[in-house]
This record gives structure tokens, sequence and C-alpha cells, in this order.
């Protein structure tokens, strides 16, 4: 199994502001983690893992590949998420990702400029895998990126704002089922 990352640009333009975090981060500080998991589609099994877990972290990668040993002739759903974590280790660093079914951001207050909370999932269905299957996933952003970019900083003197506030008037997305690929409301507003 071939995952990769998308080679794609928000809309802004300029120096580091039309690549993602996988390309803004400081790679010395931090790895890719991807994680597999591999679930039956064939009832009565349907939605239950089938395999354990995989994970991979890759310094910088943006692919990875998975080798697995399943039974021919069944149906698969794979479910893969990658982020951010911190060098050398497989930690959860901003989410929760004990169970794909239900991934949580794992702290509510961040820096809105924090680069390594990106993240990235895709899924691929196989209704009669086959050893000689060969499943390709390309991922995609599963929450939204709010990037600010400014054009105007010289007529501003240079002056930076030391701090800057978002405060949400309504329920945000906190958690996200990688299984179905959809998002869940489950916060107050902050």
């Amino acid at each position: 199994i071939s995952v990769a990352l998308p080679d794609v640009e928000t809309r802004a333009g300029g120096n580091n502001s039309a690549i993602g975090a996988f390309g803004n981060v400081d790679f010395t500080k931090y790895d890719v983690r991807y994680i597999l998991a591999v679930y039956n589609l064939n009832d009565p099994l349907k939605g239950e893992l089938a395999k354990e877990r995989i994970v991979n972290t890759e310094d910088e990668a943006k692919e990875t590949s998975f080798t697995l040993r399943l039974i021919p002739g069944r149906g698969y759903r794979f479910v893969v998420w990658a982020d951010l974590v911190e060098e050398g280790t497989k930690t959860d660093l901003h989410y929760v990702t004990t169970d794909l079914k239900d991934i949580q951001l794992k702290n509510l207050l961040w820096k809105l400029s924090d680069e390594t909370r990106d993240a990235y999932t895709g899924i691929c269905d196989e209704t009669q895998f086959s050893s000689t299957s060969n499943i390709r996933i390309e991922l995609k952003r599963p929450l939204g990126k709010l990037r600010v970019v400014t054009t105007d900083i010289k007529d501003m003197f240079n002056v930076l704002p030391e701090e800057v506030t978002v405060e949400y008037t309504s329920s945000f997305y906190t958690k996200f089922n990688a299984f179905t690929s959809q998002v869940v409301s489950d916060s107050q507003a902050y």
C-alpha cells in the first residue's frame, strides 16, 4: 500500500504561504507519522479492525508504504491518518489517534500559526482484495486550515501585532472519524 501527501498549494501566494505544513516545519524537530488501520467490509464483521494498526514515521517524507498480509477475496477499507510528531517518536502531538474512528483534538487552545497542527487522511475500499492488489492512497486535509496573510505590512510601518485572538461564536469541529471521513461537532464556543 502506497500513501502520498498531495502537492497542492493554498490560495495565498508568497514566502511559505503557498505550501502546507509539511513543507514549512523544521524536520530536525518533527517527523511525519502515518497510521494505517484496515477494517473489514464484509458482514458480519463490517467496520471491525481486520488487522492491528501499523505506524510508520518518516523524516520529511511525502510518502510511505505499508506491506501487509490479508486474506484474498475479502473486502477491506484502508484508512490512513498522517500528522506530525516530535522527532524520533510516534506519540500523539496534537491529535488523540488511539481510534481512527474517533480522532480528537488534544488541546483546544493553540497558536493559529502553529504549522505542526496540519494533518491529512485518506480511505480506499477494496471489495475483492487479492495478493496482486496495488493500492495507492492520496491524502487530503480532513479539517479546514485558516491562514491569514497580509500584503500591506509595509503600510503598517513594519509593526506587527504581539498577539491576535480568534473568538468562535458557535461550536466548531473537534473530532474526526477517519473511517467515514466525517467531522463531528463536539465542542462549546471558544
